[in-house]
């Protein structure tokens, strides 16, 4: 955070390591450093060494909490679902559980999973309960995005002054809304 309140990226952020190699030195192909996520952000703030490890080094993590790979074959399913609606189709949630449960156990069959206090096959169960309600809830509803990708600029909270660096996401799906 600068004197004014701002909070900055890495490359304005004193470095908290020796070594020289900064976490924007990476560029997006045409000299400029490529722009922040959300994930970046808050990776850095929460703790720097994980930011780099993650995103300077691109170290791939030894282990995977069995949470995040559930999430992971919940979303993949619940964006396939999206993309067939989009395509004018309406599959049965007989099709979108077999795609979680393929993802769920390709994560299970991976391996480096974290262990965590609940069983798979309940998380299983859990994870066909959630896409059934999901599923539920937007029958009526089709998509014109799925994992729409958005940026938008960093703007300085007292002087409105524009960060040479937008800040960039995904959003998952989006309902009667034109994402520019």
């Amino acid at each position: 955070m600068n004197p004014d309140g701002m909070i900055l990226p890495a490359t304005t952020v004193p470095r908290r390591t020796a070594d020289p190699e900064d976490a924007r030195s990476a560029t997006n192909g045409s000299g400029r450093p490529r722009p922040f996520s959300v994930s970046q952000l808050t990776t850095y703030l929460m703790c720097p060494r994980r930011y780099r490890f993650r995103y300077v080094e691109k170290r791939q993590p030894e282990h995977r909490s069995a949470s995040l790979a559930f999430g992971s074959a919940v979303h993949s399913a619940v964006e396939w679902w999206h993309l067939e609606r989009m395509a004018g189709r309406t599959p049965p949630i007989g099709q979108v559980t077999r795609i979680f449960r393929a993802d769920w156990t390709a994560q299970l069959a991976a391996g480096a999973l974290l262990p965590d206090d609940r069983d798979p096959r309940e998380l299983m169960v859990t994870g066909e309960v959630l896409l059934a309600l999901f599923v539920d809830r937007f029958k009526a509803e089709v998509p014109d995005g799925a994992e729409v990708r958005f940026e938008v600029p960093l703007l300085h909270p007292k002087t409105g002054e524009r960060h040479a660096l937008p800040l960039v996401g995904v959003l998952d799906f989006t309902l009667g809304t034109t994402v520019t």
